[in-house]
């Protein structure tokens, strides 16, 4: 078995700023609903045919069962938390393709976090269509 990683492909590749931008508007906007209970705007980003797993493993396909797992959730485990979001790592593999490292920190209503160490992390895969970037995947998982 070759373990040499000369014919190892690179693939990401060097992306507009815009694109990058635009990303980082759709993390903001899926905070600011889980923060405010909006649940319209924390799926508003994911495609038609997008899937999610909690991190509990539970897995939702398609946005209509996205938006009612969230609904459930905003009224259960999620009921009363806030979370901060920031992007880890952006790695765009295509001019439409992107892998993101979401970590996620609780915090108070007032926005400030109660830990140092974040306590998920997620990993989403963002698709650009028609101009506009969309969710396809996202993986949650907690940090012990």
């Amino acid at each position: 078995m070759d373990t040499s990683t000369s014919n190892r492909p690179r693939l990401s590749i060097t992306a507009d700023p815009s694109d990058r931008e635009a990303i980082e508007a759709l993390i903001a906007d899926i905070e600011r609903g889980v923060n405010t209970d909006d649940v319209s705007l924390a799926v508003e980003h994911f495609a038609e045919d997008a899937w999610a797993t909690t991190v509990g493993g539970h897995r939702s396909s398609g946005w209509d069962h996205l938006l009612e797992s969230h609904r459930e959730a905003f009224a259960g485990p999620l009921r009363g938390q806030y979370a901060r979001y920031r992007i880890g790592d952006l790695t765009f593999v295509a001019p439409n393709v992107a892998v993101v490292h979401k970590l996620a920190w609780a915090a108070d209503a007032e926005g400030s976090v109660q830990s140092d160490e974040p306590a998920m992390t997620a990993l989403c895969v963002v698709v650009k269509h028609e101009d506009r970037w969309w969710i396809a995947a996202r993986a949650n998982t907690l940090i012990a």
